[in-house]
């Protein structure tokens, strides 16, 4: 149930294993009878915990029954080799019942905590059944350092048992409405981590707000982005120009810009540049192709600001919108020496549809005019 919650998958695999010694006179051979066999569930969320042990303990049976060698299936299934990932299961369940299986004390032996045997799995938990009702069971989680830290098992281990006391304090409960988390958690997601009201000058818009604090700490690093470092000062001096540019291809107060781009830095440049001389679009470069061109359309985008790596896209969704009366401006916003800004007439060109700008080429533009072709 757990898995299902953390995946939002209801078809779940985990690895068991199963003891093969099988025979009396193998009983006393020192040696590895350990088989892993995969246990599938697919689960409702309908279903209750009655529902799920009933499933679960059919088809332990049926897979303790038909028991293959997990090697030799590995094998069968002709599954390709991964050394960093493990066939078929990458999560296992041990239960350990040997604690009060010595009748005949031949062979005393004491557990010690703390040691454990390293998994071959992303993340294991052994469950070791106490000799007597006294005794608590001992839950052991073994896990892949390299995909999960310490906390994050611990969060693990808080929501398991928690699921556990929620379903015993009543097993006729639905998975749908049983959560992992406590109320105590809950509290902190749903409602402290989302308390991030503040104050601020509400007779102010965004880009004036950004302009105050540009004023406070100019030299202070606004925005980060893979190996780009702007501060506030240079982000407003960057936007500002683009503001510039935009003012004077005749954006206005309400007047739309879109802007077709995916996360980078020259989407905040965008953002701000666009909030200081009209109001933007914000398309996402995933949508198809026609429902870009729908939004275009609709909202009689005149300039959309994009970068270039998406010049195959927009040069798709401009064809599409070729019966569209409108001409339409694409600037490539991450091709622009921002100095040239202050002069765009010498670098936006005028030719016909489709055609390169000429002059000074250090802002890149796609003039988009319907054409009478004859």
């Amino acid at each position: 149930m757990l898995l299902k919650v953390y995946s939002q998958q209801k078809d779940i695999v985990i690895g068991m294993p199963l003891n093969c010694r099988e025979e009396q006179d193998e009983q006393n051979v020192i040696g590895n009878y350990v088989n892993m066999i995969p246990v599938r569930s697919c689960l409702e969320n309908k279903d209750t915990l009655e529902t799920l042990c009933k499933n679960l303990q059919r088809t332990i049976i049926s897979a303790i029954s038909r028991s293959f060698p997990f090697p030799l299936l590995v094998r069968e299934l002709d599954i390709p080799y991964d050394a960093g990932h493990k066939p078929l299961f990458q999560i296992a369940f041990m239960y350990q019942d040997w604690m009060d299986t010595n009748p005949l004390n031949l062979h005393a032996f004491q557990y010690v905590e703390g040691i454990h045997q390293e998994g071959e799995y992303e993340l294991v938990l052994e469950v070791i059944e106490p000799a007597n009702e006294s005794q608590n069971y001992i839950l052991n989680w073994k896990y892949d350092a390299n995909l999960f830290e310490e906390e994050t098992i611990s969060r693990i281990n808080e929501h398991y048992l928690h699921l556990i006391n929620e379903f015993l304090s009543d097993p006729t409960q639905q998975m749908v409405d049983v959560s992992v988390m406590s109320e105590a958690e809950m509290d902190i997601v749903l409602k402290q981590w989302n308390d991030t009201s503040s104050e601020y000058p509400r007779e102010m818009c965004i880009h004036e707000l950004f302009r105050e604090k540009t004023k406070q700490v100019p030299m202070k690093t606004a925005l980060i982005y893979d190996d780009v470092h702007l501060t506030y000062e240079e982000l407003d001096v960057r936007s500002d120009k683009l503001a510039s540019y935009l003012k004077h291809c005749g954006v206005g107060h309400n007047q739309m810009v879109g802007i077709f781009m995916d996360r980078s830095a020259e989407l905040v440049v965008s953002m701000l540049g666009i909030l200081k001389s009209g109001a933007y679009v914000p398309i996402d470069p995933e949508f198809p192709n026609e429902r870009v061109a729908h939004i275009l359309s609709d909202s009689e985008v005149k300039i959309v600001l994009t970068r270039s790596s998406w010049s195959t896209n927009i040069q798709s969704i401009m064809d599409n919108l070729n019966s569209d009366s409108n001409e339409r401006k694409v600037v490539f916003i991450d091709q622009y020496d921002p100095e040239e800004l202050n002069n765009p007439k010498e670098i936006v060109g005028r030719g016909p549809y489709w055609e390169r700008p000429s002059g000074i080429c250090y802002l890149y533009i796609w003039k988009y005019r319907k054409a009478q072709r004859g």
